[in-house]
């Protein structure tokens, strides 16, 4: 999905992708770490402790990501007609009863970046607390 036409080039030839917004290559370019050195376990992990001790340029580098993402889901909220969201209907819903929480679904992500998730592919994992089941 096209978010910019201006934007930066994707690994797809195109500008302005939503991956090249928020992308592991992204977030690399975003930190100044550019090159593919480090494996993405690691580079993440790398992330995580930087944020955790507050260093500005990393938490502006997760800001913009985290934008960005607001805009693609967006777009991806009225591509596919959703006008409203009643989360009380949702939650009603939810077996766990809430929605994820933001550092529940960074875990996951933090997993699926790490050398732990190998033998995982084509899988979609759903981080929704039971809601995709019923």
């Amino acid at each position: 999905m096209t978010l910019d036409p201006a934007g930066p080039e994707c690994a797809c030839g195109r500008h302005g992708c939503w991956e090249s917004y928020v992308g592991l290559d992204a977030l690399r370019a975003s930190t100044g770490q550019r090159h593919r050195t480090v494996r993405p376990s690691a580079f993440i992990a790398s992330v995580a402790q930087l944020a955790r001790a507050h260093d500005p340029a990393t938490l502006a580098a997760l800001s913009s990501v985290g934008t960005w993402l607001g805009f693609g889901l967006s777009n991806l909220i009225n591509l596919l007609g959703t006008q409203r969201v009643i989360p009380e209907a949702m939650i009603a819903r939810i077996p766990a009863g809430r929605f994820a929480e933001p550092e529940e679904v960074a875990a996951v992500a933090l997993f699926l970046a790490s050398d732990d998730s190998l033998m995982i592919n084509g899988a979609d994992i759903a981080v929704d607390g039971g809601y995709t089941i019923q």
